[in-house]
C-alpha cells in the first residue's frame, strides 16, 4: 500500500475516534436517534447532561438525575460507564461498558 493510502487511512481513522468530549460540550438534550444500528422511529427518549447530572428522558418525562464524572471519554455513573465512541458538536455514538448495547444521539439542545 502507498504511503498515501495509509495516511488517508490513518486520517479518516482519527476523525471516527471520539475526540474532545468535555463536560461542556456533552451539556444539552440529546435524542436517541438509533439503537444498535436500528432507527429510533419515535425520538421520544434521550439523555440531558446539566451540569454534572445525567438524566434519561422518556416520553417527555425526566427520570431521576444521576451524578456523573468525565474521564477522557467516559461517563462514569458509579453504577454503569458510558464509552463515547465518535462524537461531532451534534451528534454521538455511546456504548454502554460491559454489553453490546451502542446508541447514536443526536444534539436537541
Amino acid at each position: 500500500m502507498s504511503r498515501w493510502v495509509l495516511l488517508v487511512l490513518a486520517l479518516m481513522g482519527s476523525f471516527c475516534q471520539a475526540q474532545d468530549v468535555t463536560q461542556d460540550n456533552l451539556q444539552g438534550k440529546w435524542v436517541i436517534i438509533s439503537t444498535n444500528g436500528a432507527d429510533d422511529g419515535g425520538r421520544e427518549d434521550g439523555w440531558t447532561f446539566a451540569g454534572n447530572q445525567w438524566i434519561v428522558w422518556s416520553g417527555g418525562r425526566d427520570m431521576q438525575p444521576d451524578p456523573y464524572t468525565l474521564e477522557e471519554n467516559v461517563v462514569d455513573l458509579g453504577y454503569s460507564k458510558l464509552r463515547v465512541l465518535e462524537k461531532t458538536p451534534s451528534r454521538m455514538k455511546v456504548s454502554i461498558e460491559g454489553s453490546s448495547i451502542e446508541y447514536v444521539l443526536e444534539k436537541l439542545e
